[in-house]
């Protein structure tokens, strides 16, 4: 994730010294990276 933040492809706020990401924003990612696996 420090990953993601530091190349500027996730957004987050900083709260109280925890790091916050949207569930939307975490979802959109991990769909848009999605690679299946081919069976048989």
């Amino acid at each position: 994730m420090q990953d993601y933040r530091d190349r500027k492809i996730i957004p987050y706020t900083q709260f109280a010294g925890k790091i916050l990401y949207k569930a939307s924003d975490l979802e959109k990612i991990l769909e848009e990276n999605y690679k299946s696996c081919r069976t048989g």
